[in-house]
């Protein structure tokens, strides 16, 4: 009877684990679709060759911020988190997304030089700012919705 308690044990911790595992897949494939939209509107927005006058990196930022952020919130909380309408998860995803924003931005701006391409170096905070986002999101948005 024993052995019987111990293997339902296991076989539980196994479908955690790779409940985590499926979750934080699901999550940077999100992610990285959100990132390509991101990306590729900061980089057109920053573009001296398409506009006469490039926008600044926090401009850009907003925008692209803007559309991602929206598609990362439905990405999220359709299929990542499996989660229900709840005005409280948009108030609080929109302060996450504006927090994220602002540090993106600040960071690129104060990291980028003319021999060092803003859009490269907002791979890697944004990549930074991914992991925190997730943490955030896990714990704190979605943690009554997660099956345990």
């Amino acid at each position: 009877m024993e052995e019987k308690i111990n293997n339902d044990e296991d076989s539980s911790n196994i479908g955690k684990i790779i409940n985590i595992i499926n979750r934080l897949f699901k999550f940077a494939g999100s992610s990285i679709i959100s990132a390509v939209v991101d990306l590729s509107i900061f980089t057109v927005l920053t573009n001296e060759i398409l506009f006469s006058i490039p926008m600044n990196v926090m401009e850009a930022t907003i925008i692209s911020r803007i559309f991602s952020g929206s598609l990362n919130f439905f990405l999220s909380q359709r299929w990542v988190f499996n989660g229900v309408d709840r005005v409280s998860d948009v108030i609080k995803y929109i302060l996450l997304v504006i927090s994220q924003m602002f540090c993106s931005g600040f960071l690129v701006s104060i990291l980028s030089t003319k021999f060092i391409d803003a859009t490269f170096i907002k791979i890697f905070v944004d990549i930074a700012l991914f992991f925190l986002s997730y943490l955030i999101q896990r714990f704190v948005f979605y943690r009554y919705k997660i099956k345990k």
